[in-house]
């Protein structure tokens, strides 16, 4: 746990100086790749991972990675008997795509919703991270201009949802008055 740990940090204290710029990136190339490496923990839970296709967003794809791998794995081992997880994307009116990381576990309570994104916070359900993997989650996501945050009932689950910068968006044009 203490080698997680400290890997955690590390990767955390990394986000802005070992990142690679933006580019255009395919989620649903990220996401694929992200799913190959939690075999094992999707055969072992017996979860179910349901997905949309996912559209290109402007971001660093190895940090998308770490944002996807975080949230499916916790939405996986959080998400009760036989989880099923739901990864999906919308593109927004104001140039961005809005990803959403759902399971169908015990939910998050209200009053911790906000904490969880801090360094070492955790929720009330089983602890057995290192309170890093959403404060990552966090560092990444602002560092690519978008936001963060879950949407949760007690015993309804939780959806995690993130955005990022959509390519493809059309350019605005600034007018000045």
């Amino acid at each position: 746990r203490m080698k997680a740990m400290i890997d955690g940090l590390l990767d955390y204290s990394r986000v802005h100086t070992t990142a690679s710029d933006p580019e255009a990136v395919d989620a649903d190339a990220v996401l694929e790749g992200v799913l190959d490496s939690l075999q094992m923990l999707v055969r072992e839970t017996g979860a179910t991972v349901e997905r949309d296709h996912l559209p290109r967003v402007e971001a660093d794809p190895d940090q998308l990675g770490q944002v996807f791998q975080n949230l499916v794995s916790n939405a996986i081992t959080h998400g009760g008997e036989s989880p099923t997880v739901t990864v999906d994307a919308t593109q927004t009116d104001d140039g961005m795509v809005r990803f959403a990381v759902a399971d169908d576990g015990p939910g998050i309570p209200a009053d911790q919703q906000d904490r969880i994104f801090e360094i070492f916070q955790q929720g009330s359900r089983e602890q057995t991270g290192t309170g890093i993997g959403l404060a990552l989650c966090d560092q990444v996501v602002h560092r690519h201009g978008g936001d963060i945050w879950v949407e949760s009932e007690a015993g309804d689950g939780a959806t995690f949802y993130f955005t990022m910068p959509n390519p493809d968006a059309p350019l605005t044009e600034e007018v000045t008055v």
